[in-house]
């Protein structure tokens, strides 16, 4: 499941810079709280349905524009690596 999150969350991550958005801002449009956020795209906390809707919903993604393949392949090298890293402590 770490994977999972480390995924979800770099994807997450990824969406909300391409809108310039800061994590304070995120926090903002969706009324949940930024060390919560924070834990999330560093994939540290796995996210509820409800919460991603919220999250979702408040950066206008779709979830399946939020879950294409193509798109999940851009964070992976990152992922691995993060993985890799955490491994070898």
């Amino acid at each position: 499941m770490k994977r999972n999150c480390l995924l979800f969350g770099r994807r997450l991550k990824s969406c909300r810079l391409n809108k310039g958005w800061v994590l304070k801002q995120l926090a903002a449009e969706t009324g949940l709280n930024i060390n919560y956020l924070s834990q999330v795209e560093r994939g540290l906390k796995n996210i509820s349905y409800t919460n991603q809707t919220i999250v979702l919903g408040a950066m206008k993604i779709s979830f399946a524009d939020f879950f294409k393949v193509e798109e999940y392949q851009k964070v992976l090298p990152f992922v691995a690596k993060s993985s890799k890293n955490k491994d070898e402590e």
